[in-house]
């Protein structure tokens, strides 16, 4: 072969290099949505129409927690709500557990450590911000301080959504702020452990993820901190990234349970974890109706 037909060929590669892409992604996301549906077939667990992972879809979320959140609060009645969020996925505001929940007339609090994701967050929700609907705090975290800052930035006592994902210290800060009841909890377990291993990451005012299996609680620790709260185990997302509690005091027959890690947890899916579809971005003012 000449150098010119070497030239020629190269000059053709990022088209067949694009190509490649979009296709792998295409099998990806249908080997994806074939594994989710044996999942959900084969699991006698979700059988039970009362069962939240029935309900799972992705819309701002890693993956299903904004389905299971809006049926949590259907069952619950909540139309509007109150809810705080840290730290706030990739720090831009458009993979939340909560930016769903803007959309639909709630407002609540982001706390997010980082200054670049404190700007993106600025620049992508300036009119939310602006009208008070959505409230930034910048902090670090830690046990010692998470309850003065809550009471700073008057969260009220009794709201309705806390979501917590933090990579490290997440059941820390939780049993930090017993004094606050909110209705429903969302935060990342560790699904490497089993249902029934209570294991929790030492404490460490200064964690930082180091991008390995050492990070959070497993299901049933937070079960557990759970109970002691006064909160039942309602679910598990698929992939084994989030629990979902709610206070005992509501519950009533809305959920099915029994409430335990035995029952809800879900091994390590994360393979499944995707955003098929568009960009996940919007341009505000949100469109939101009543």
């Amino acid at each position: 072969m000449n150098p010119l037909q070497v030239l020629k060929r190269l000059a053709h590669a990022p088209v067949q290099l694009a190509k490649l892409a979009d296709r792998t992604e295409r099998m990806f996301h249908l080997e994806r949505e074939r594994a989710l549906r044996e999942i959900v077939q084969a699991d006698p667990r979700l059988a039970d129409p009362r069962s939240l992972n029935r309900f799972e879809h992705q819309l701002f979320s890693q993956c299903g927690q904004d389905g299971i959140i809006g049926e949590i609060f259907r069952r619950l009645g909540t139309t509007k709500g109150f809810f705080v969020e840290f730290g706030v996925g990739a720090g831009d505001g458009f993979e939340t557990n909560t930016t769903n929940l803007l959309l639909q007339g709630w407002s609540g609090l982001w706390i997010e450590a980082s200054d670049e994701g404190c700007a993106t967050i600025r620049r992508n929700l300036s009119s939310v911000l602006k009208s008070g609907q959505l409230r930034l705090h910048q902090a670090f975290l830690n046990r010692d301080n998470i309850a003065d800052i809550f009471r700073q930035a008057q969260v009220p006592t009794s709201f309705d959504l806390l979501s917590i994902d933090i990579d490290g210290n997440d059941l820390w800060m939780w049993q930090a702020l017993r004094d606050f009841k909110p209705a429903c909890v969302t935060i990342e377990y560790n699904s490497h452990f089993p249902a029934r291993q209570d294991w929790v990451l030492p404490y460490r005012a200064d964690h930082t993820w180091p991008v390995s299996m050492e990070y959070g609680a497993s299901a049933k620790a937070i079960e557990r901190v759970g109970t002691e709260l006064g909160y039942r185990l309602v679910a598990c997302d698929l992939t084994g990234c989030d629990c979902f509690l709610v206070r005992a005091d509501l519950c009533a027959d809305h959920f099915a349970g029994p409430f335990t890690a035995e029952q809800w947890h879900h091994p390590v899916r994360h393979y499944l974890i995707g955003r098929p579809g568009h960009t996940r971005r919007l341009h505000e003012p949100f469109s939101i109706r009543d």
